[in-house]
């Protein structure tokens, strides 16, 4: 059935609705019934038929729509034969994906665009259910003679944020890591390289935290762009590629003048710290052979990295912690606190998987 209408094999189609127990709505896995495929094919004959049996044409599924589907595909044929369906709403909007003009931007699809932005109702500054607009998912999926077209049109603001107060350059540096879409957006009035998301993060750090080392490396190269810039959360880029496990992007970093692997945030954590909190043993073992690297350096209240790996149920690492010298699992905080007591209570709240695992090798240990 789906196979038919991805296809356009009509006749094999009529003939399967006639069999018995063959149903015209049946659903795969991802909820996409027969109009699904038709839509997103740009089957539009069959789609039409499908419409003709009394398919619903906005079945939802766990990709949008029919309409959805049409225009992720850029198929703006069967888009406009939709919008003259009854029922069919333009601006209707998946919880996930948004409206069709969002869909439309993250697949770079132009004619579709330029069509829906002359249709009644909408807008080319809609938000989705995550404040994104389309300049934000074109961005997001490196489109950028859409998002060049999208800052032509009145009223779209390449400096537009979403709900997490993100520019379509942090879409750019974290998501698709475009380097000439990023060029490109550093020319345009008003966008900045430094410019903060709601959290108090610049590009530089969501660019690390997502591993695109490629565009750290084009930031290090622009004026005013500092590698060891902290975010309001004093953290620079070396602790959020730590935080995320990027090993590479760290390993880069470390290379750059005036970054310091024993640099600490607001909090006093150092990259050691954030690493065995994470659970990210690869880091861990990579920082413990970089020079000047403590495994027993403190962070508030003499707390080290067993401290954090208890505190967060990271068994690995504390077995990894366990083997090397000067490393002792019966370390006490200046509070007197063992990483046993960081166990205890973490498994008291069931915060962790491995909690009590981590609690048992503690106290086996002879906290």
């Amino acid at each position: 059935m789906h196979w038919a209408a991805r296809n356009g094999r009509l006749r094999t189609l009529k003939w399967l609705a006639q069999q018995p127990g063959v149903s015209l709505t049946a659903v795969d896995d991802s909820g996409w019934q027969a109009v699904h495929e038709a839509a997103a094919a740009g089957q539009l004959t069959t789609l039409q038929w499908l419409a003709a049996q009394g398919v619903s044409l906005t079945s939802a599924s766990a990709h949008g729509t029919p309409l959805h589907q049409a225009a992720m595909q850029g198929r703006l044929e069967v888009v406009q034969w939709l919008a003259g369906q009854p029922g069919i709403d333009l601006t209707a909007a998946d919880a996930q994906l948004g409206q069709a003009v969002h869909v439309a931007a993250m697949g770079g699809h132009l004619s579709l665009l330029a069509w829906l932005a002359g249709c009644p109702g909408v807008s080319l500054t809609a938000a989705d259910s995550g404040g994104r607009q389309p300049v934000h998912g074109a961005a997001a999926t490196g489109q950028l003679a859409a998002l060049q077209w999208l800052a032509q049109q009145p009223g779209v603001s390449l400096t537009a944020m979403s709900s997490g107060g993100l520019q379509p350059l942090h879409y750019a540096a974290g998501y698709s890591g475009d380097l000439p879409m990023l060029a490109w957006l550093a020319g345009q009035p008003g966008v900045s390289l430094t410019a903060l998301m709601s959290d108090g993060r610049q590009a530089v750090h969501l660019a690390a935290a997502q591993g695109k080392l490629s565009v750290l490396q084009w930031f290090a190269s622009q004026p005013g762009i500092s590698l060891t810039a902290p975010s309001a959360a004093g953290q620079q880029a070396l602790h959020y590629a730590t935080s995320a496990g990027q090993l590479a992007v760290l390993e880069w970093l470390a290379a750059q003048p005036g970054v310091s692997l024993q640099a600490r945030d607001a909090d006093g954590w150092q990259p050691v710290h954030i690493a065995a909190a994470g659970g990210k043993l690869a880091v861990l073992r990579w920082l413990a052979a970089q020079p000047g690297v403590s495994l027993t350096a403190t962070a508030v209240r003499g707390t080290s990295a067993v401290h954090f790996a208890a505190a967060n149920g990271r068994l690995a690492v504390l077995q990894w912690l366990a083997t090397q010298p000067g490393v002792s699992l019966l370390a006490a905080d200046d509070d007197g606190d063992l990483p046993a007591d960081y166990a205890a209570s973490a498994a008291a709240d069931g915060e962790g998987e491995g909690d009590l695992d981590t609690l048992h090798l503690l106290l086996n240990a002879g906290a």
